[in-house]
């Protein structure tokens, strides 16, 4: 059964370990190279998976990406270590001390991105993410900014 006080509807964020993964022989992290196809085939539909069993976080959600010829590979993880306004969807980081949002003045959620949607899901509700911009390559670490969005 979905609560009454439904999440926002629009989160943008970032993913989280994207230097992460197998090496491959080149040296590259897996993550890295995915991030490097990503935009050089101009994807923006990214999957959000649950990932209950993760040995560093019990509410980590995955993000995946479907690379032509490649299939889905992962891209790294939703940032759970902000604190998050259930209101309007703005992350704080927790170093700041802030507890209420700047934009709406709501109370921030205690708990990061990834916890809060972790929960959400559960109650039924359903997200998309998309790529909102590329940063990085270059030689230098490859990134990517996304916005997540409540579909139901």
């Amino acid at each position: 059964m979905i609560d009454k006080s439904s999440p926002p509807d629009i989160i943008r964020s970032k993913i989280v370990g994207v230097t992460f993964g197998d090496t491959l022989p080149s040296g590259e992290s897996e993550r890295q190279w995915v991030l490097g196809k990503m935009a050089q085939f101009e994807i923006v539909n990214l999957e959000l998976i649950r990932d209950p069993n993760n040995e560093y976080d019990k509410d980590a959600i995955a993000v995946y990406a479907m690379l032509p010829g490649f299939g889905k590979k992962q891209v790294g993880h939703i940032r759970n270590s902000d604190r998050l306004c259930n209101d309007c969807g703005l992350e704080y980081s927790k170093k700041t001390g802030v507890t209420v949002c700047e934009k709406c003045g709501k109370v921030l959620a205690r708990n990061g991105l990834a916890t809060e949607l972790s929960r959400w899901i559960a109650q039924g509700y359903s997200y998309v993410a998309d790529v909102m911009e590329y940063t990085g390559g270059n030689g230098r670490t490859r990134g990517c900014n996304i916005e997540i969005r409540r579909i139901s």
